[in-house]
């Protein structure tokens, strides 16, 4: 069966240089690399689910050259651009950031969730230092969101032999493959995604607010409140204040009831991809209310970003969630987050209450970081 590529790239050099910050003695080597998009011309065995996405692809190219007259010049969006960032602490990690024009548009031009599946080998490591580093392999897969960027990172840390102090240069081979999102995952399609959105941004016919903890009212609808949460069905149909009034509180900032309506109406998870305080309220939330998809949907965000994504008080209330939860994968993957930030914990307001208030489950945590 066929593939649909974004890059195919055999072998491909790649330099990082040591970009040191001020604020930290860690190094962190940084680097770009340009990729020409692979030009997927087989689609006799693509399954019937792909060749949407190979429609939209076709699209996409034909716009740029339309767009640019002449061939060279529409070479310019035919490119991918790829970031790669390692941490020189030990033990590290790596980042692999994918974006460009190309991707926008092809994300916008699909007109629902597309999914990219990475397998990158990094080899040939060298350094002026000593030591070297034997190959490393990241692979896994992400969702693209609407501005065409999508981040991978190595699910375990690298263990570097030894500190490197100046540039790496390195040997690679890299693809990228294109896919529909699963519909499990995202649930309704993209014609009734499209409507969803509409009603939202229109405001039409609302027949329900949710109210943020500061007072906001925001309309919506009680039929998609209730489709999406079981919690949600039950109170709607019982005799109480906020059915007659037609209003209800949630402990949600009014960004947090804004992201979680995008999500209701039409699976935008934008809002919480950018900042972790919306997205810790909205898995707080999707549990409280059981909104469908939405717990296990902001698990992996967390899973899958960087510790400087991260502020300190909510890295500690995530960890007190998984405590809650017994979500062994998610706390391990917390207490990595804290350990990285471990020089901000006395500062953090969220952790003084914790000594305050559960002063043994505080000295856990620090005993989690100290032995991870």
């Amino acid at each position: 069966m066929s593939k649909l590529y974004l890059v195919d790239c055999e072998k491909f050099q790649l330099q990082l240089v040591n970009s040191r910050s001020r604020r930290s003695a860690a190094a962190k080597f940084v680097g770009r690399k340009k990729f020409q998009v692979f030009y997927n011309t087989k689609t006799d065995r693509l399954p019937s689910s792909h060749l949407d996405l190979w429609k939209a692809t076709q699209a996409v190219m034909q716009e740029n050259y339309e767009k640019n007259r002449d061939q060279m010049a529409a070479m310019f969006g035919q490119w991918i651009t790829v970031f790669f960032t390692i941490s020189g602490s030990n033990p590290s990690n790596l980042k692999v950031d994918v974006e460009g024009w190309y991707l926008q548009k092809l994300v916008a031009n699909f007109g629902q969730p597309l999914k990219l599946d990475l397998s990158l080998t990094l080899g040939g490591w060298k350094a002026d230092a000593e030591g070297s580093l034997t190959k490393t392999t990241i692979s896994g897969n992400e969702y693209a969101n609407q501005r065409g960027e999508c981040r991978f990172k190595t699910v375990s840390d690298i263990a570097f032999p030894c500190n490197f102090q100046y540039n790496l240069t390195l040997e690679g081979r890299m693809t990228i493959e294109i896919n529909p999102a699963d519909n499990i995952v995202f649930g309704p399609s993209t014609d009734h995604l499209a409507i969803l959105k509409g009603m939202y941004e229109e405001k039409a016919f609302c027949d329900f607010n949710i109210l943020s903890e500061n007072g906001t009212e925001i309309p919506c609808h009680r039929t998609v409140l209730s489709a999406n949460s079981p919690t949600f069905a039950r109170i709607l149909v019982t005799d109480c204040m906020e059915t007659k009034v037609n209003a209800y509180k949630l402990d949600l900032s009014e960004e947090g009831v804004d992201a979680l309506l995008k999500y209701v109406y039409f699976r935008n998870l934008d809002d919480p991809l950018a900042s972790c305080h919306i997205a810790f309220e909205l898995m707080d939330i999707a549990h409280q209310y059981d909104f469908i998809g939405l717990e296990d949907a902001i698990k992996q965000i967390f899973l899958g970003k960087s510790y400087l994504w991260y502020s300190i008080n909510v890295a500690v209330d995530i960890y007190l969630y998984t405590l809650k939860l017994q979500d062994e994968q998610l706390k391990s993957e917390i207490v990595k987050v804290i350990k990285m930030k471990i020089d901000e914990l006395e500062d953090s307001e969220v952790f003084q209450l914790l000594r305050e208030e559960e002063n043994k489950t505080a000295i856990d945590l620090m005993e989690l970081c100290d032995s991870n």
